[in-house]
């Protein structure tokens, strides 16, 4: 017997690590470790999301840059008369000037104009009266004349008319009180009623003329402000036996409730207030607080360039201008006016990207991880391979 040795060869002697691997399956890993990433990269770069241009984003609680404007001053130079604005038009009624001289005159600003005109004449002379107009028509409720200290009158006028009407008087006569319009109803708050500080809330209704009393404010005070934000009435500030207060109370009218807001940052009395862009400004001499309900507090703005007291505040256009007065620290009555006007909102350490979408810089992490975990498995199974061959070499030239 011939004892020449033959070439074993078949798969089913070659070693089990070797059966594993053929040039097919390497070509397909290869093509692979390439193609997948690739995918998840294109769908990376096509999804990334452009972002917007960083924008200046307004913070809660600061306010965007705005400047004043010196406007056309009033005739007649007076403080604590009443302020209204109807088409776009401010009504300024009545009084006092020089100290006792209560007036009967009216002043109507055209803020196209710059310019102010006379308007219709009061049915008798006041000051410290209230204005507030509903619609087109204004009306002016209590304050104090040549006859009585504290006024129960009210009357309306009719701006398309010029006409006055006599209206149901106030349940108590007041002076130093506040008037505020919500949903067509005029809320009248506190002041003072012959010599007695009142915490009073009455409502009047145009439509019935009648009057209701409503809950009482929980801080009585005379010389408030009031303003209405959102639908909800605000008493501010005033004077508490003679002392200039810092409360804050809100009025909602869904609820007939009052609860207590964040106090002003420095007391105020006899100033003016109003809503403006979402905010309400309040303003006494020197000083312009300004309430952001977004952060619920009070901040600080650019005040009057002319400091003063006694002063109107209304929202005329996209303005909000500051009417009359009396100059700080004196009782000199002031014909000033001068508006403040709304500027853009930079504030450079509070810019933010927005619209980027991060999905696509998950998917390209994602491709990189695949491409390693693709590349180390087609270099273990290489290897693994040469192994295999190696030994199965060996094996046959043993034999």
């Amino acid at each position: 017997m011939s004892s020449e040795r033959v070439p074993l060869e078949g798969p089913e002697l070659q070693h089990p690590g070797a059966r594993r691997w053929s040039p097919r399956l390497g070509r397909i890993g290869a093509l692979l470790t390439l193609l997948i990433p690739l995918g998840m990269l294109i769908v990376g770069w096509a999804s990334r999301g452009v972002p917007d241009l960083p924008v200046p984003q307004t913070r809660p609680g600061r306010l965007p840059e705005a400047h004043w404007e010196a406007k056309a001053p009033l005739v007649t130079p007076r403080d604590d008369f009443g302020l209204a604005t109807v088409g776009g038009r401010a009504w300024v009624l009545g009084g006092s000037s020089g100290g006792s001289n209560r007036l009967v005159s009216t002043e109507i600003y055209d803020p196209v104009a710059d310019s102010w005109t006379p308007g219709p004449a009061l049915p008798f002379g006041r000051s410290a009266l209230r204005a507030i107009a509903v619609g087109d028509t204004i009306y002016i409720l209590g304050g104090a004349s040549a006859e009585q200290p504290a006024s129960e009158s009210v009357q309306a006028l009719d701006t398309k008319s010029n006409e006055w009407r006599t209206l149901a008087p106030l349940p108590a006569p007041l002076v130093g009180h506040a008037v505020a319009e919500a949903a067509g109803t005029i809320y009248v708050l506190g002041g003072s009623s012959q010599g007695n500080i009142v915490g009073t809330t009455y409502a009047y209704t145009p439509a019935t003329n009648a009057w209701q009393t409503l809950a009482p404010l929980p801080t009585p005070r005379e010389n408030l402000a009031a303003a209405v934000l959102n639908g909800k009435v605000y008493a501010i500030g005033g004077s508490v036996n003679g002392t200039p207060s810092t409360a804050v109370e809100i009025y909602d009218p869904a609820n007939g409730n009052w609860t207590g807001g964040p106090a002003l940052l420095g007391a105020m009395s006899d100033f003016g207030a109003a809503a403006y862009e979402g905010r309400i400004h309040t303003m006494l001499n020197g000083v312009q607080q300004v309430f952001d309900p977004r952060a619920n507090k009070w901040v600080t703005d650019s005040p009057m360039p002319t400091s003063r007291s006694g002063q109107g505040i209304a929202v005329i256009g996209e303005s909000l201008y500051a009417i009359g007065g009396r100059a700080e620290g004196s009782q000199t009555d002031l014909g000033t006016v001068e508006a403040y006007l709304p500027g853009e909102a930079v504030e450079p350490d509070n810019f933010q990207a927005t619209g980027v979408d991060r999905g696509g810089a998950s998917a390209v992490i994602l491709g990189l991880i695949v491409t390693f975990t693709l590349s180390g498995t087609l270099v273990y199974v290489s290897r693994r391979r040469i192994q295999a061959e190696r030994a199965a070499a060996e094996r046959s030239s043993g034999e």
